[in-house]
């Protein structure tokens, strides 16, 4: 995994499986516009996505402390629910990443999708995530 460029987040590998959220800036009071670009075997799409101010921190919360007991789950379950994540440690080492991906609720199409990334990936992650959601 890459630390990507200021304003973006990549959960993953981004030549393997990903996630890419690139935040593309501030729209309204407390809302950010975003790019996210979902990897997955052959599939992939990129879809625009609002977060709420502090939704990605307490993201990047939770993923710290599954980084600390290796187990548990940490969730992005954001108020604009195109993009849903959940990382699930088992106590081993093994992190599994689970999300749901939709373009528009209009068209009824969405993405479900599972990856796998190594523990090691995590504080990488936790650390963009607090940069961009400041």
């Amino acid at each position: 995994m890459s630390d990507g460029t200021p304003g973006q987040v990549v959960i993953g590998r981004e030549e393997f499986e990903h996630v890419v959220i690139d935040i593309m800036g501030d729209t309204y009071e407390g809302w950010s516009s975003c790019n996210v670009t979902v990897q997955c075997d052959v599939w992939s799409g990129t879809f625009r996505w609002n977060a709420y101010r502090g939704e990605l921190r307490h993201f990047a919360d939770v993923l710290q402390q599954l980084y600390q007991s290796l187990s548990g789950v940490a969730e992005l379950q954001p108020l604009e629910p195109n993009i849903r994540l959940k990382v699930f440690g088992d106590g081993k080492g093994h992190i599994t990443v689970e999300g749901k991906a939709i373009g528009q609720f209009t068209s009824g199409a969405y993405l479900v999708f599972r990856f796998y990334i190594d523990q090691t990936d995590i504080p990488k992650i936790v650390k963009a995530l607090r940069v961009v959601d400041h």
